[in-house]
């Protein structure tokens, strides 16, 4: 969930709506035909970097315990808190008309949609979001997706597992910590596993020195089987502990 995503969409010039896509209710009509290719993609360019960005009110993003989408369709006034967002990539790929597809690369919480909105802002004329597709998170592509007749064809065989990427493939965006067979144990029992204890070390070339704590790595044994996630994170006096977030069974 809080990997980086990747995108492709088309949005629309000249109407916004409320939820900032083409399921909500046209709040707004402007002309958008001075609007120029280079003009679009320039604006585009500025939506790079660390943003603040307002999510929609239509969203799941919680207000009071509650998400915000429920909250407005029961008639409730919210007022949505702008977040820290990243935007590694707003790629204007082709114009046709009113019509512009591109593709996006974001941090995980960003609102695809607040994107399109803001850029329409910018332009003047407003847009809102007509097609979206993730193509990716956080290292898995959708090209890695098995169809779902393969799926069934695979079923019908008792061969489901050829189709599955084993989970000690999948990086998870995480650093990767290697413990011993003791190290392992005491994860999954629950215990965490001091930084100082020679039973574990970071494979990745990131280093937990200054980086921020805590911060969660992927943890393998011996073997190369995952055992789970942990969460490095201060333990007694300025050691660091490894503390078991989530373990696999055995």
């Amino acid at each position: 969930m809080a990997g980086t995503k990747l995108y492709s969409g088309a949005l629309e010039l000249g109407v916004t709506t409320d939820t900032y896509d083409i399921e909500g209710r046209v709040t707004k009509r402007r002309d958008w035909s001075g609007v120029s290719g280079s003009g679009i993609r320039e604006a585009a360019s500025r939506f790079r970097g660390q943003l603040s960005q307002t999510p929609p009110a239509y969203s799941a993003r919680k207000m009071k315990g509650k998400p915000m989408h429920r909250l407005v369709r029961q008639g409730i006034e919210v007022a949505p808190r702008p977040s820290s967002v990243t935007v590694f990539r707003f790629d204007i790929l082709e114009i046709s008309g009113s019509r512009a597809r591109f593709e996006a690369e974001t941090s995980a919480g960003t609102y695809v949609r607040s994107l399109v909105h803001d850029l329409g802002e910018s332009l003047g004329c407003g847009a809102h979001l007509v097609e979206l597709r993730r193509l990716a998170s956080s290292g898995l592509r959708a090209e890695q997706a098995a169809r779902w007749d393969e799926v069934l064809s695979h079923g019908r065989r008792g061969t489901l597992s050829d189709l599955v990427t084993p989970m000690e493939r999948i990086d998870l965006g995480l650093p990767t910590a290697r413990v011993d067979t003791g190290g392992a144990a005491a994860l999954r029992a629950g215990r965490p596993i001091p930084v100082a204890d020679p039973s574990w070390a970071l494979l990745s070339a990131e280093s937990l020195d200054g980086a921020a704590i805590p911060r969660p790595v992927r943890v393998l044994d011996q073997e190369g089987t995952l055992v789970g996630v942990a969460l490095a994170s201060p333990g007694t006096g300025n050691e660091i502990a490894l503390r078991p977030l989530v373990v696999m069974p055995v």
